[in-house]
């Protein structure tokens, strides 16, 4: 539905604003993690678009060395959701790229290791047979 994209992409400039306050940024990602629950209204283009964009918003969220916990905690929450709803395939690419964004410094490794929990935390969340959260 274009409607949701167009959405998922205003929440997504809100985060690469560098006057966008840490309330407008964590408000931003609240919404992009309600896009799993909205994630069948979208286009296989747009499953992949967002995400290379929710894996670019961690990348985002770290810039600087500093990062602000509740938008740490949303940019893991918000990858995590996408990588669950995209699968193993996206899983195994991610983990090298995780490892590898970690080894940059301690902010990045503190968020490689929350997409991480939050990826298996989903796991233990998301009826496999019906297809939706619970």
């Amino acid at each position: 539905m274009a409607a949701t994209y167009e959405l998922v992409l205003q929440a997504l400039s809100v985060l690469q604003s560098p006057t966008a306050s840490v309330q407008e940024r964590t408000n931003a990602n609240h919404y992009l993690e309600q896009t799993k629950n909205r994630w069948s209204a979208l286009s296989e283009v747009e499953h992949s678009q967002l995400s290379k964009l929710a894996y670019q918003n961690t990348a985002l969220v770290c810039g600087g060395g500093r990062a602000a916990w509740p938008l740490k905690t949303k940019a893991a929450v918000l990858l995590a959701a996408v990588v669950r709803q995209q699968g193993v395939d996206v899983y195994n690419q991610l983990v090298p790229q995780l490892i590898q964004q970690a080894a940059e410094g301690p902010v990045q490794a503190e968020l490689a290791c929350l997409v991480l929990h939050f990826i298996s935390e989903d796991l233990t969340l998301f009826d496999t047979v019906q297809g939706e959260w619970v």
